[in-house]
């Protein structure tokens, strides 16, 4: 066994790898497993992601349980309840910030996503899709925790995440609008920034906007009348997503026809 394992040159001895058999993926799919090997091969960003997915559900469940604790009334609740509300956009609307460079982060690279035979709309997507997918997860696992201890009912612990959800989606639709009329590839080298990106700035004052218009639309509507506000905030939720959907698909039509 000795001389056996003496002679083996296991210093420099390669690892065998077996041929795999290769899958046909569809264009957005192959994308997609791009981005995932990628976000695990990065420690920041896994570590990011993992952080975010399970942060958030631990710091409103460590909130909500100071507010069960105390003896408020009425106004106190829908007070706690908007607070709660509030809270929730602003850690997932500047989880967003990112969407604001998701093309002015390819660099000069950018042109290999303009050559590729696939679609370009293909590319863009699966780039969202990880970072849209988690911040669902993180929002659902939210709303569960808060409605649970504030004993809000599933309709309108489920209302308040799907208002949520759309304020969310907007916000996100609106950040890549500001990176697609206003790119800043020379900003990146390597996928590093080299100078501070505009386009980020810009989308962290709309999430501060859209976070502090929405607590005060929903702390005026619960004020007003407790039984429909979930249901006027999804409502106005949704509207806000129309339009945002609708000044995309223009834009997107006239700037990635010639991409």
């Amino acid at each position: 066994l000795f001389f056996k394992m003496a002679s083996k040159p296991f210093e420099f001895r390669k690892r065998q790898n077996t041929d795999r058999r290769n899958k046909a993926r569809t264009p957005f799919l192959s994308a997609l497993k791009k981005e995932t090997l990628l976000n695990l091969r990065t420690p920041s960003v896994f570590f990011s992601d993992f952080a975010f997915i399970f942060g958030m559900p631990l710091a409103l469940y460590l909130l909500n349980k100071i507010f069960a604790n105390m003896d408020t009334r009425y106004v106190g609740d829908a007070i706690a309840v908007a607070i709660n509300y509030l809270i929730i956009l602003l850690i997932l609307l500047s989880n967003n910030v990112k969407a604001a460079s998701i093309l002015s982060s390819e660099g000069d690279t950018i042109y290999h996503m303009k050559v590729n035979p696939s679609s370009f709309r293909a590319a863009l997507l699966a780039k969202l899709t990880i970072s849209y997918v988690l911040s669902l997860i993180s929002t659902v696992m939210t709303c569960a925790i808060v409605g649970s201890i504030s004993k809000m009912g599933f309709l309108p612990s489920f209302l308040m995440c799907l208002s949520i959800i759309l304020v969310n989606t907007a916000h996100v639709l609106w950040s890549i609008d500001m990176d697609i009329m206003n790119p800043q590839y020379k900003r990146y080298h390597g996928g590093v920034h080299e100078k501070i990106n505009p386009n980020e700035m810009k989308s962290a004052a709309a999430a501060f906007i859209l976070s502090f218009l929405f607590f005060g639309i929903f702390l005026y509507l619960i004020m007003e009348n407790a039984q429909t506000v979930f249901l006027k905030v999804t409502l106005i939720g949704a509207a806000v997503l129309a339009l945002r959907v609708w000044l995309n698909g223009m834009r997107l039509r006239v700037m990635l026809k010639d991409m």
